[in-house]
C-alpha cells in the first residue's frame, strides 16, 4: 500500500483579509457619522450592513485551508469548517471572469470548493503551479471522481504562503507547505 500524500495547506492573501475586514469598519465609520446627522435611519441600516459583513468575516472568510485524505478544513477566524470529499462536487476559481481579463483585476481568482449550488471559497489569489500541481495528484488519490475545473496557472504565480510566518521544516524542497 503506498503512504498517503502529506495534507496541503493553503493561504488566502493578506490584501483580501484586509478587505475582508477593513470594508465592513470603514462601513461602520461612515454610518456613525452618518446617525449623527439629519439621517439617522439611513446611518443605523449603514451600521448593521456593516455588522453583518463582520460577522460574515469572522466566520466564513477563511484564513488557511488544508487540504486532507478526509475532506477540506477551511480556518476562519471564528470557526473551523469541514467539508468532506464525498459531499464536494468540484473544485473551481471562484470568479466568472475569462482568464484574460484578470490582469485588469490584479489577477487574484484563486480556488473555490463546489457543494450543490453553494461555493466555499478556498484562498482568493492563484496558487503556485506546484501547489496547483500537488493538489490535481492529491485529489486524485484522495477522491478520483472530483471535478476540477480550475485551470493550470501561470509560471509567474507565486505560492500563497509567501508572505506568512511559516517554519522552515514545514516546507517541502517544492516549495510547499504542509501539515505534519
Amino acid at each position: 500500500m503506498a503512504p498517503q500524500p502529506k495534507i496541503l495547506v493553503l493561504h488566502t492573501s493578506w490584501r483580501g483579509r484586509l478587505l475582508s475586514f477593513g470594508s465592513p469598519l470603514l462601513l461602520l465609520a461612515i454610518g456613525a457619522v452618518v446617525v449623527s446627522g439629519r439621517a439617522a435611519v439611513v446611518g443605523w441600516f449603514v451600521i448593521a450592513v456593516a455588522v453583518l459583513l463582520v460577522l460574515v468575516g469572522f466566520l466564513d472568510y477563511p484564513l488557511t485551508v488544508r487540504l486532507g485524505p478526509d475532506g477540506i478544513e477551511r480556518r476562519c477566524v471564528a470557526r473551523r469548517s469541514t467539508l468532506l470529499w464525498a459531499d464536494v462536487e468540484a473544485v473551481v476559481r471562484p470568479s466568472v471572469l475569462q482568464p484574460g481579463m484578470l490582469r485588469w483585476f490584479g489577477g487574484n481568482n484563486g480556488l473555490a470548493a463546489e457543494q450543490g449550488k453553494r461555493r466555499y471559497l478556498l484562498t482568493d489569489s492563484l496558487e503556485s503551479e506546484a501547489e496547483n500541481d500537488a493538489l490535481h495528484t492529491r485529489l486524485a488519490i484522495w477522491d478520483p471522481g472530483i471535478t476540477i475545473l480550475a485551470p493550470k496557472p501561470p509560471p509567474s504565480s507565486t505560492p500563497t504562503w509567501l508572505y506568512k510566518r511559516v517554519a522552515k521544516e514545514q516546507r517541502d524542497p517544492s516549495g510547499l507547505i504542509h501539515e505534519m
